[in-house]
């Protein structure tokens, strides 16, 4: 049996961390080529194909020990990359359910 080592979350559960005095690490996991189109400012694009590659250790700006949320288009994507995050060593790992779809609804979030 397979343990789920990431949570789910909704997209307006998301939008309410915008105001967060500490707010997460958020991450959009989509190409470029998708965020170009539309994006939430407030996450930060590191598309899944990178992902695998990448070290957090390397990189200040991604702080694996804060909550961590991951958002893509519908959250297929965001849920792949919450394992590979978990497996990088990211201790608490949240997946947008329905992504920007979902994100699509609430006002004035998506750029």
């Amino acid at each position: 049996m397979t343990t789920k080592l990431f949570t789910e979350v909704d997209a307006k559960a998301a939008q309410q961390l915008l105001d967060s005095p500490t707010p997460p690490l958020l991450i959009d996991v989509r190409e470029q080529n998708e965020w170009d189109q539309s994006h939430i400012s407030a996450f930060t694009l590191k598309p899944l194909s990178a992902l695998r590659e990448w070290s957090a250790s390397a990189d200040k700006e991604f702080d694996p020990t804060k909550p961590t949320y991951v958002l893509c288009a519908a959250g297929v994507r965001s849920a792949q990359a919450a394992s590979v995050l978990v497996d990088l060593g990211f201790t608490e790992v949240y997946n947008v359910q329905g992504g920007m779809y979902a994100a699509a609804g609430l006002k004035g979030l998506i750029k």
